[in-house]
């Protein structure tokens, strides 16, 4: 089943996110930048925190 057209008038292209193609989706979000979510914060690991958490994903992941 094809995905419907994009909901701009005259835009024949298949609609991608928001009921628009990837033009006019790219477009809708470089004017509605602040209405996006932004990337959640770095935390910063000193050496024994990075050592237990890799240790953490080694163990959960069964790699050790």
């Amino acid at each position: 089943m094809a995905r419907p057209k994009c909901s701009v008038d005259g835009c024949e292209y298949e609609n991608n996110a928001r009921g628009l193609c990837r033009t006019h989706y790219g477009a809708w979000m470089r004017e509605n930048k602040h209405l996006t979510k932004p990337h959640s914060p770095t935390v910063a690991l000193n050496d024994a925190e990075k050592n237990d958490y890799w240790l953490w994903v080694k163990n959960h992941l069964k790699l050790a």
